[in-house]
């Protein structure tokens, strides 16, 4: 089932209105997405799967999908950095991302060579 984000905000309005997608690549890279808890102070994190790659976005596999709700830090296994991202659509256990700042092409074409 697909729907929009229900919490739409400033960062991701932005965000959609100044996206030109390009075409994701199919990749299987491990990662911890880290997220505000629900409700709550503190802050909570998954292992999820990145499925696609591209330099502005990505879709991920999680297993509790709906409890990271607008903003979270995604860090790919094996990389220091985290990116912050926001969620742009909802799929039943899968999460469309945008990176808040375009990753490197660089980066990108590593983490695409031969990992699907």
């Amino acid at each position: 089932m697909s729907t929009d984000t229900a919490h739409r905000n400033f960062l991701s309005q932005l965000i959609e209105d100044n996206a030109q997608e390009k075409p994701r690549r199919k990749v299987k890279l491990a990662c911890a997405a880290y997220y505000m808890k629900k409700g709550i102070r503190g802050y909570s994190s998954q292992k999820v799967v990145m499925t696609e790659l591209s330099v502005k976005a990505c879709r991920v596999t999680c297993p509790v999908a709906e409890a990271i709700e607008g903003h979270l830090y995604l860090v790919i296994e094996g990389w220091p950095e985290k990116f912050a991202c926001v969620v742009k659509k909802r799929y039943e256990n899968d999460l469309e991302i945008r990176f808040l700042a375009d990753l490197p092409t660089q980066l990108v074409d590593k983490l695409t060579v031969s990992r699907v």
